[in-house]
């Protein structure tokens, strides 16, 4: 299995990167997992508790669509408790 992990971090302070809504928008585009997915992404598992408080159970629903309709070979688990 392979895990694959990317991190792109704007230079400078949050206020000197956005300078307008057009930079905001791509600052939360690159921080988002699901915008680099292609044909070259590696399989995922996506293990989710109902509950959680910090990731809600519509962002990794989303996520696993994302990748399904990339083609990308995914498994979504949900737990409710």
């Amino acid at each position: 299995m392979q895990a694959q992990c990317s991190v792109r971090r704007p230079r400078g302070t949050r206020e000197q990167a956005i300078r307008s809504k057009e930079d905001a928008r791509d600052l939360a585009r690159d921080a988002s997992p699901i915008f680099p997915i292609d044909d070259n992404t590696v399989p995922f598992l996506i293990a989710h508790g109902a509950p959680d408080p910090v990731v809600p159970v519509d962002l990794a629903r989303r996520f696993y669509a994302a990748l399904r309709s990339a083609g990308v070979d995914a498994k979504y688990e949900a737990r409710a408790d």
